[in-house]
């Protein structure tokens, strides 16, 4: 998804980027900017082993309707920042 309206100039517009999987460069690569990436998982366990093995833990988020699942997240996660229900500042 990119914004509308940014196209002139040296510089990146707000960017999403969904269905991002460990080994992409997106993934692998820390990027500097209004980027986000979607990283989907099928579990818990798999969110958490993800955000903990990544070479620079600079932030993360969870979006959950269970506060049990969102405070075990965040005393779990070894991250600089983390967003429940709200991504992190870019």
């Amino acid at each position: 998804f990119v914004v509308v309206g940014n196209e002139k100039g040296f510089f990146v517009g707000p960017t999403l980027f969904d269905h991002v999987k460990p080994g992409m460069r997106i993934y692998n690569e820390e990027i500097f900017g209004p980027v986000l990436s979607i990283v989907r998982v099928d579990s818990y366990e798999e969110a958490v082993e993800l955000v903990n093995a990544h070479e620079y833990g600079n932030g993360t988020a969870i979006f959950t309707r269970d506060g049990n699942t969102a405070r075990q997240y965040t005393e779990t996660v070894q991250v600089g920042m983390i967003g429940v229900n709200v991504p992190i500042p870019v």
